[in-house]
């Protein structure tokens, strides 16, 4: 996703705590501003953070549905969207834009 002009929060770990009613993530303190690529290691990277939770992709569900009924996770104390992403080719471009331009349902993600 960064060489789609994505930002890097964290790579492996993420620190996840509240700030009154908002989730937010940010890198481990041992490892922020780094990113594993494969094959070539360990390499720096502007990193950004704490930034707000505003999805949950899991990448160990398929989605069945062409256009899913909207899914919900709690994390911590904030429910925020969850969306299943193995197997979806164009994930990180279709990430992207909902991250830049949110969903056509302007009930979910609830932005």
């Amino acid at each position: 996703m960064m060489a789609l002009g994505a930002d890097l929060v964290a790579d492996d770990r993420v620190r996840l705590y509240m700030d009154g009613n908002l989730a937010l993530a940010e890198a481990a303190p041992n490892i922020g501003g780094l990113i594993e690529a494969r094959g070539l290691g360990l390499l720096r990277a502007v990193s950004v953070g704490p930034v707000p939770v505003g999805f949950v992709v899991d990448m160990a569900q398929e989605e069945p549905e062409r256009l899913p009924e909207p899914r919900s996770i709690l994390i911590l104390r904030q429910t925020v969207p969850l969306l299943r992403g193995a197997g979806v080719s164009n994930l990180p471009a279709a990430l992207l834009l909902l991250m830049k331009n949110g969903c056509a349902d302007p009930e979910w993600p609830n932005q």
